[in-house]
């Protein structure tokens, strides 16, 4: 009988520790960000070239990291047969040497800190098929002088140029409603900024530290 009800313990032991084991990692996950990554159904295999990892997905090509060592970049429209849709998270993340990036007609999304700290970027014309931008996408391009957004913009988000000390002026798309929480703060440069009339908030200091 005290066997049994030993053994009885033990087990309810090893199951209690099981559980606080996988407690404590979900809360690890949640304290990081680091939770396991779960695709989407219509993805099929990441692959790489001499200049680019992609993600490919049934229908598209998502972009996820940039390798070459080009100063000037052409991203392709295509990428094995299928159009590139998407430049994931970080995609150019710290491209130091990356002087300009031509981007492709095929593009319809840019992720969150896909040009973060590119301190050599000097210019962007974002393709008019580009319709999302993520959080932070040129946070830091402190070379950054000239952007051309895209006509169907929508919104633009927290922190998207936010350290973009070179940038001059920038004229928003009259499609955009929305300017995120610091999406211009430390533009120390920046004379000018044209908002269309559809602009119907401005976030929390979206020009702090702007000279004008």
């Amino acid at each position: 009988m005290k066997r049994a009800a030993g053994l009885l313990l033990a087990a309810l032991l090893a199951l209690s520790l099981c559980s606080c084991t996988a407690m404590i990692e979900k809360v690890k996950q949640y304290v990081t960000g680091d939770e396991p990554e779960t695709m989407p159904e219509d993805y099929v295999e990441s692959k790489a070239d001499g200049a680019y990892e992609y993600d490919v997905y049934q229908e598209y090509i998502e972009i996820t990291a940039y390798k070459g060592e080009a100063t000037e970049v052409t991203v392709p429209d295509t990428l094995d047969g299928k159009p590139v849709r998407r430049l994931g998270e970080l995609a150019f993340y710290g491209g130091a040497a990356v002087t300009a990036v031509t981007l492709p007609a095929s593009l319809q999304e840019i992720g969150e800190s896909a040009f973060y700290y590119c301190q050599e970027l000097t210019a962007l014309k974002i393709p008019d098929s580009v319709t999302k931008i993520g959080m932070r996408a040129f946070a830091w391009c402190t070379s950054l002088q000239e952007v051309t957004l895209p006509a169907g913009l929508t919104a633009i988000p927290d922190y998207c140029f936010n350290y973009c000390t070179a940038l001059e002026k920038l004229e928003v798309p009259a499609a955009v409603a929305q300017v995120g929480t610091r999406a211009f703060s430390y533009c120390k440069a920046l004379q000018a900024v044209s908002l269309p009339e559809s602009v119907l908030g401005v976030g929390a200091r979206a020009f702090a530290d702007c000279p004008r």
